[in-house]
């Protein structure tokens, strides 16, 4: 399934079987995505602000360079997903899933990653600063490999 550039403001896609689905450089202004099965989609260089994103399945997928300020992933699942680059300023992380991800470059400013797990994955020039990372599990690489 390919979407390239699709338009989906205001979308309610909740619970919708995404995976794999091409979403590169994708508009999510507001659009409603939780518990959706987005698992190795590739989202990159996405855009949006407010997106719920909350207990999506993101395992593996690609959301390199995406631009989702205010999104909330509260609960969301992305082991080992690339999310370099990646804008996630005021986010909510908390209690999402991020092992083995690689969030190199993430900007995460001011983002609620409470009780996020963090095992595994790399935080190699990613900007945590005002980021609540109270009671996260945090075994992670913080330089490149």
């Amino acid at each position: 399934m390919i979407l390239f550039s699709a338009d989906l403001h205001l979308a309610d896609l909740r619970g919708a079987w995404l995976e794999g689905a091409d979403l590169r450089g994708a508009h999510l202004r507001l659009t409603t995505l939780t518990q959706a099965r987005l698992a190795r989609a590739n989202l990159s260089g996405a855009e949006g602000e407010s997106v719920d994103l909350r207990r999506a399945d993101l395992e593996a997928a690609d959301l390199s360079g995406a631009r989702l300020k205010g999104a909330d992933m509260r609960g969301a699942q992305l082991p080992r997903a690339k999310l370099v680059g990646v804008w996630l300023e005021a986010a909510n992380l908390s209690h999402s899933a991020l092992t083995g991800a690689d969030l190199t470059g993430a900007l995460l400013q001011r983002s609620k990653l409470f009780k996020a797990n963090l095992d595994g994955a790399t935080l190699s020039g990613a900007h945590l600063d005002g980021a609540d990372v109270r009671w996260t599990l945090l075994d992670a690489r913080l330089d490149s490999p």
